[in-house]
């Protein structure tokens, strides 16, 4: 069944760059109360906590910038391809949006990863520097 409770027996042809969201159905179930379980508590949906890194590729500076409600005592880490620890510093998040500046004119040419851990969020993106 898809999420507008229409029912598909066997297989299905899509264009190309289009999709369609299936969901097992078995037993009795009706899209009725298909829509009443998904909807039962949207608040449960945990929140989708963010942040970028630019310019990517970096020459000397790159900002990160981070937009969630987590605020606080903030990790963050450059690792390099290899997995080495480069660089590690805690700062305090005190707002949704906060922006930092971070050099990296001191780093080789070549791929590395920013981690940032913030209570039971953590998120991990990956930059090139040139």
């Amino acid at each position: 069944m898809d999420v507008t409770g229409k029912s598909y027996s066997s297989s299905i042809t899509l264009s190309p760059y289009t999709s369609i969201v299936l969901i097992y159905v078995s037993g009795t179930m009706t899209a009725g109360t298909l829509a009443e379980v998904v909807d039962e508590n949207p608040a449960a949906t945990p929140e989708k906590a963010s942040f970028i890194i630019y310019p990517n590729p970096v020459y000397d500076n790159f900002n990160l910038e981070i937009a969630n409600s987590h605020t606080g005592k903030m990790n963050i880490q450059i690792v390099s391809q290899t997995g080495a620890l480069v660089h590690s510093l805690i700062l305090n998040k005190e707002e949704q949006i906060y922006r930092v500046n971070l050099p990296a004119n001191g780093l080789a040419p070549g791929v590395y990863f920013v981690h940032v851990q913030m209570d039971n969020w953590s998120d991990t993106k990956r930059f090139v520097k040139l």
